[in-house]
This record gives C-alpha cells, sequence and structure tokens, in this order.
C-alpha cells in the first residue's frame, strides 16, 4: 500500500514525500536512490533537487509533517552514513552541496 502511495505521489510532484515513504516507511534506500534517478531532470526547478532531499532524509531523519493522514512509528533517527556515502559516491554530480548543506 505504502509503495502505491509513493507512486501517487509522484504523479503528484511530491517527490520530498515519496522519498519519505521509500526511506522511512519501507527503509529501502536503495530504491529511493532509484526513484531519484528515474525522475531527476536538471531542466526542471523541483526534480533537480531530488538528489538533495534524499541526502537530507538520509542525514537528518523523516519529515513525518509531510506525509499528512500517515502514523509511522519512528524510533530515534541515526544518520545513514553507508547510503549517504553510496549516494556521495553514485550521484556526487546530482547533489548541490550549498543546498545539502543548509
Amino acid at each position: 500500500m505504502f509503495e502505491e502511495r509513493a507512486l501517487i505521489l509522484e504523479k503528484l510532484g511530491r517527490h520530498d514525500q515519496a522519498i519519505s515513504i521509500y526511506v522511512h516507511v519501507l527503509k529501502d534506500a536503495q530504491r529511493a536512490m532509484d526513484y531519484c534517478s528515474r525522475v531527476y531532470d536538471k531542466t526542471d526547478t523541483e526534480k533537480k533537487e531530488v538528489f538533495t532531499v534524499l541526502m537530507k532524509q538520509l542525514l537528518g531523519g523523516p519529515n513525518l509533517g509531510g506525509l499528512p493522514g500517515m502514523t509511522i512509528e519512528t524510533e530515534p533517527h541515526v544518520p545513514d552514513i553507508k547510503n549517504v556515502m553510496k549516494l556521495l559516491k553514485d550521484y556526487a554530480p546530482y547533489l548541490d552541496p550549498m543546498n545539502v548543506l543548509s
């Protein structure tokens, strides 16, 4: 059911919420990276930030306010360093360092 919701959110252009589902609900960072690869578009102001959104969620935890109507049991967030390193290794050219650090 959550996968379907992520697909609907993708169609609606709500990429931050779709990424939250992949990372924090489904706990599948690889699928989140695949999602970002699929929707990334450097000419679209929203779509060009999907990798930055993913990096921030891997480092900082879920944006639960961004998932209305969805209750998620969360534990204290621990940055996902393994997947952060994979994201940097595979997709560094798609990340804007200033946005990641802000």
